[in-house]
Order: C-alpha cells, then sequence, then structure tokens
C-alpha cells in the first residue's frame, strides 16, 4: 500500500499532518481530504503521489535542457 510508503504512522493523531503532507504537495487536493475516510485519504495520497512525480519529471527536463545550454 503506497500510503504506508508515504506516511507510515497513519493513526489517528497522524491525519492531520498527512493532510499537511498532501498540502505541501498540492493545496488543491489538500482541500479534499477527509480525514475520518481511510479510503479518501488513500486515494487523496494517491494523486499527491502523482502531483510529486509530475513535478519531478518537469524539474528533470528542465535540468537536461539547461545542461544543453
Amino acid at each position: 500500500m503506497k500510503l504506508l510508503k508515504y506516511v507510515p504512522q497513519y493513526q489517528i493523531d497522524e491525519k492531520f499532518r498527512i493532510r499537511k503532507f498532501i498540502m505541501g504537495l498540492n493545496p488543491v487536493i489538500g482541500g479534499e481530504v477527509d480525514v475520518h475516510n481511510p479510503t479518501t485519504m488513500e486515494w487523496v495520497v494517491e494523486k499527491a503521489i502523482r502531483q510529486e512525480q509530475k513535478l519531478k519529471a518537469i524539474s528533470a527536463h528542465k535540468e537536461e535542457v539547461r545542461k544543453k545550454i
């Protein structure tokens, strides 16, 4: 489960930290978090992971372009 990879301490008292983590990646999807619904949390974390991967890919592409110049 990818949720455990990114947020290993998935407990009730940790849910707000998870939300803060997600908000840091993408504030729009952070607003969709229902901290009391594990299914929603997993969906939002999956979405945040995809957003993070997209940002890393863009960053890597920009770095390659800079090296060519």
